[in-house]
């Protein structure tokens, strides 16, 4: 498979995702995350904005420990990061997939065009 072959793949792929994501918010789910007994493989996925989010949440997640909860760590972590950003540039939602000690994620969300060039006024700098 050729380098075209696999961009095509992973843009068809991340429209994918974002059409089940959609679905999944607007069914409002009450779950959002699925461990096995071993912790060792999870999903969690976290809707942005965060619901029902208290101030300490993103602290408490990156305090918790590692060996249960590397996940709820991590999520913390670019939450954090990202805490800006999320409404700004209406990210939806964050995905982790552990698979024993290797962590795989994806942040996706979605924005207008309008809303595009309204950032993009707020980030250039001033010419005057």
């Amino acid at each position: 498979m050729n380098e075209k072959d696999l961009f095509k793949d992973l843009m068809l792929l991340t429209r994918e995702y974002h059409k089940v994501q959609e679905e999944m918010v607007s069914n409002n789910p009450a779950s959002q995350e699925l461990d096995e007994e071993n912790y060792t493989h999870s999903y969690k996925w976290l809707r942005f904005p965060i619901l029902d989010e208290y101030p300490e949440m993103q602290a408490a997640r990156i305090r918790e420990g590692l060996e249960y909860f590397a996940s709820d760590a991590l999520s913390g972590i670019l939450v954090e990061g990202l805490r800006s950003l999320i409404a700004k540039v209406g990210l939806r939602g964050l995905s982790i997939v552990q698979d024993e000690n290797l962590f795989r994620f994806c942040i996706s969300g979605s924005i207008s065009l309008t809303d595009l060039q309204n950032l993009c006024e707020q980030y250039q700098p001033d010419c005057d």
